[in-house]
């Protein structure tokens, strides 16, 4: 990790507590090749990059929005971070659909 992320994650951290020294990174490309994909966001913070990532264009601005192209992707999300997206309503009807018809997917 560089130095500037090392010490922009101590703010998660208690004074004198341990942060994290090393990370392990993966490449869009990689997670692609996946042939399931699961992307955990919550908080109001990931709001911007969430809604960007799923309604907006594929780009290289927002690596995420590649994920758009993988045919099996999970979005979970909590309700701050899912407060940006302008279809909820539409994605909320997909899910109980999805959950009457294909419960299967679902598990």
């Amino acid at each position: 990790m560089s130095r500037e992320t090392l010490d922009d994650n101590t703010k998660f951290f208690a004074p004198g507590e341990e942060s994290p020294r090393c990370a392990i990174t993966m490449g869009i490309g990689t997670i692609l090749e996946a042939r399931k994909i699961l992307l955990l966001a919550t908080g109001a913070s990931k709001a911007a990059a969430v809604a960007k990532s799923i309604e907006g264009p594929i780009t290289c601005a927002v690596s995420a929005s590649s994920l758009q192209l993988h045919p099996d992707v999970t979005f979970l999300l909590d309700g701050p971070a899912a407060a940006q997206l302008t279809q909820r309503d539409y994605y909320q009807r997909v899910l109980e659909m999805t959950a009457l018809l294909t419960p299967d997917r679902l598990s």
